[in-house]
Formats: C-alpha cells, sequence, structure tokens
C-alpha cells in the first residue's frame, strides 16, 4: 500500500544545513504525531546521521514492521517537528525524550559517547554549565558545538577596528581567544575580558561608544551583579536573515560580549534566555 505523508515535497523547507539521512516512524510522517523520543546511532557513513525518530507510543508489531518507517533527510523531519532543531548536534549514544511537559530531556538509557564524535578537528561537543574564559560560565540548555578561534580585535558591532581603539584608557588586563558555540539554527561568537579595579562605568561607556547608529531594540537591565547591555542590527556585510542579537554583560570583574546569530527570528527567545545563563564563576 502507497503511502500517504502529511508534508508534500513542496512544503519542506529548509530548516537547517544538509546533515545526512535518518530513520523516522510512520507515526511521525504518516499519523502526523509530534516526534515523543529520538536516538543519536553511530553514523554508518558521511550520508547517515545516526538519528532515528519515534512518536514514543510505536508497537511492537510496529518496529517489527519495516515498512511502517522509511529514511528522509533530517531537514524534512524538521519540518514535521522543529522541536527537535537544538538537539541535532548530541553525541552519538545520545537519547531524548519528551517529558510531563513536553519538552525534550535526557532520557535514562542516554551514553554519549565523545568517541564516536563526527565533530571536525578541534571542535567539541559540550552542553550544560560550560566556562567561557576569564572566569565566566554559561548554560547550554541542548548541544552545542565549540571551538576556539583566535582573536581578530573586532567588537561584536565591527566598528573598533583594534584593541587601542576599543581601549582608549587602558582599562584591559587581557583578552582571551573567542569561543565560538553553535548547533543547527543559531551561533554564538562569545568573548570575556578580565578587567583592573573599579572601571565597571568606564567598559559599560566603551560598550555604548562601540553600538552602530543602525542599532534598534537597544537595552540596559541591573540583575544580581552584573548590567546587561543589549541592542540588534543588521551587519553590511553579512548575509544573515534575521538582525544579529548583542549582549554585553558587565560585572565588577570584567565582562563578556555575546554575539548572537540565527536565520529564523523564532529563535531569538533561545539566544536571549542562554544569555541570561552567563555569570561569573562563584556566582549563584
Amino acid at each position: 500500500m502507497e503511502k500517504t505523508y502529511r508534508l508534500a515535497a513542496d512544503q519542506v523547507e529548509k530548516l537547517i544545513k544538509p546533515m545526512g539521512g535518518c530513520v523516522a516512524s510512520d507515526r511521525i510522517t504518516v499519523d502526523g504525531a509530534r516526534v515523543g523520543s529520538m536516538v543519536r546511532m553511530p553514523p554508518d557513513s558521511s550520508r547517515d546521521s545516526g538519528w532515528q525518530f519515534f512518536a514514543g507510543d510505536e508497537t511492537d508489531a510496529h518496529f517489527d514492521d519495516g515498512a511502517a518507517h522509511a529514511v528522509f533527510d533530517v531537514n524534512t523531519i524538521c519540518n514535521y517537528d522543529r522541536d527537535i532543531i537544538p538537539f541535532l548536534y548530541a553525541l552519538p549514544g545520545s537519547v531524548f525524550e519528551r517529558d510531563a511537559t513536553g519538552l525534550f530531556v535526557e532520557a535514562e538509557d542516554s551514553r554519549p559517547d565523545p568517541e564516536e564524535s563526527d565533530a571536525p578537528a578541534g571542535v567539541q561537543v559540550v552542553r550544560g554549565l560550560f566556562p567561557i574564559g576569564d572566569g565566566w560560565s554559561i548554560f547550554l540548555p541542548t548541544p552545542f558545538r565549540q571551538r576556539v578561534d583566535a582573536w581578530k580585535g573586532l567588537g561584536a558591532a565591527g566598528s573598533l577596528p583594534a584593541r587601542e581603539s576599543r581601549d582608549p584608557l587602558g582599562v584591559l588586563e587581557k583578552m582571551n581567544p573567542r569561543v565560538v558555540l553553535w548547533r543547527p539554527g543559531l551561533t554564538l561568537f562569545v568573548e570575556s575580558r578580565g578587567t583592573r579595579g573599579a572601571i565597571r562605568e568606564a567598559r559599560e561607556a566603551e560598550h555604548n561608544a562601540s553600538i552602530p547608529e543602525r542599532a534598534f531594540d537597544r537595552a540596559r537591565e541591573d540583575r544580581d551583579d552584573l548590567t546587561l547591555l543589549s541592542f540588534r542590527y543588521r551587519p553590511e556585510d553579512s548575509d544573515a536573515m534575521a538582525p544579529v542579537y548583542v549582549a554585553c554583560l558587565v560585572g565588577a570583574s570584567g565582562d563578556v560580549e555575546v554575539s548572537c546569530y540565527f536565520d529564523r527570528e523564532d529563535e531569538l527567545p533561545a539566544a536571549i534566555g542562554i544569555v541570561r545563563t552567563v555569570r561569573p564563576v562563584g556566582l549563584a
């Protein structure tokens, strides 16, 4: 019997970069059920993502029926359920399932294996509380890939080309390499800075001076022992579909600047949520 899928080929949008094929249950693609569980096996080849997606209510008979599931491009299953997108860089051996609130959580039988990682050299998969240098940490609710770039002296706004321009008062003690964190749909560029003494006001003024004229949605918020400064703008040399969200968190011992790039506006809340987890190490 020929299957009738819930989505026709012309209804499938490009939501993620190609990452190979996956196995998906007919409960999702034919019956229209949400993904209830997702398992990543070690990929068999460069064309295999290792992902398997199920509704979570399949019977033993369903699993025994080879015709009750099929192979799809991962992007196709993202169109059936976008909730899976933030988890796609999880390590092989990872298992996620929906909890009582409908959110994905790591299952008890999840066994992520870094040795089976398909990440490029110099890249690791990270999740949870993660150090971002110079005494700061960030909390990542889903798996991200991570690398460290050499700092080139450019601020998030790209308007101050050299350290001397960014720091005319000589208040910066050191600059860590830039940490890059990314998962499908969202990329974070993180620069943390240590400082000397009580120069919090000077750093805040420096950040405000670097904001481009075309910026919008500027905001300032005092929270805990930090000041959160943020704005959005569209870089002239960027092909990003959505304006960048830039946040600078200023504390007594330094500051962190996070530039968030995404193509879909619905990723903005996720970016803001992650930025709000940034803390100096030791600050509860």
